[in-house]
């Protein structure tokens, strides 16, 4: 029945990896009732647990990424998206921003909220998806600029609406309450194919910093820091391909070395 069940959430579009979650979780508790003797015996012991199927990573160029924000005519969509591209947060974290969490004179952020969806709404959540999400990450002078530019929206519109539900967030809608999650997925997606990058998806921002990250030689324990991975082998795993412009500088270092000292002579 479980193995039945499983392929049929994989069927549905369900990521391998949230099928092995729920038979994670499953096998737990239908273990913890046999040992309450609730049950005789375990049933997910006879079902293999789902193989983990590793998508494709698909990340822009910087020229994708300059066309894709030039055609992001909606200023508050361009500057979620530019951040995003800038800092590899996930699509939540950076709808959770709040301005305790920016320290403009330390060049940091802090990321401690996400918005998530209950219900059909987006609810804003005093936590991140785990501990190792919790971070403070530095930023440039680019993503300082657009933060700026937003408390000034956010003083303006606050000072504005007397009714503003002030959660503190650096992007808000009108009233104040938090961006609905789809309603960003939605908007990339429409800029996205409007000039012509239907292959990327929201997401794709947060694989784009990774890698351009490090092909710029940034190592990969700062790339997990950066990202907020739980653990060193996940961005391994998620970024271990070689770009071209990775191989082209091992090409080039590797010429450095002159190991027989031919530039010597």
């Amino acid at each position: 029945m479980f193995r039945i069940y499983w392929q049929e959430l994989l069927n549905r579009g369900y990521s391998s990896r949230s099928v092995i979650y729920c038979h994670t979780v499953v096998s737990a508790a239908l273990k913890q009732a046999v040992m309450d003797g609730a049950m005789i015996a375990n049933p997910l012991l006879a079902v293999r647990r789902p193989k983990l199927v590793k998508k494709e990573i698909k990340a822009m160029t910087k020229d994708q990424v300059r066309l894709f924000l030039q055609t992001v005519s909606d200023p508050l969509y361009r500057n979620i998206f530019t951040i995003a591209a800038y800092t590899g947060m996930r699509r939540e974290e950076v709808l959770g921003l709040d301005w305790d969490g920016i320290d403009f004179d330390a060049h940091t952020v802090s990321i401690t909220r996400t918005v998530i969806k209950t219900g059909g709404k987006a609810s804003l959540v005093k936590a991140t998806k785990t501990k190792s999400s919790m971070r403070t990450i530095a930023v440039g002078e680019s993503v300082l600029d657009i933060l700026h530019e937003q408390y000034a929206i956010y003083l303006r519109t606050k000072l504005a609406n007397p009714l503003f539900q002030d959660h503190r967030l650096v992007f808000f809608r009108p009233t104040g309450i938090p961006i609905h999650p789809d309603a960003l997925s939605h908007w990339f997606r429409r800029y996205a194919d409007q000039c012509g990058l239907k292959e990327f998806t929201l997401h794709s921002l947060r694989h784009t910093c990774a890698t351009l990250l490090l092909e710029d030689g940034v190592d990969f324990k700062t790339v997990q820091v950066q990202l907020g991975h739980s653990s060193f082998q996940t961005t391994m795993d998620t970024y271990a391909h070689v770009t071209p412009a990775m191989k082209n500088a091992v090409v080039n270092t590797t010429d450095d070395w002159d190991l027989q000292g031919k530039k010597a002579k």
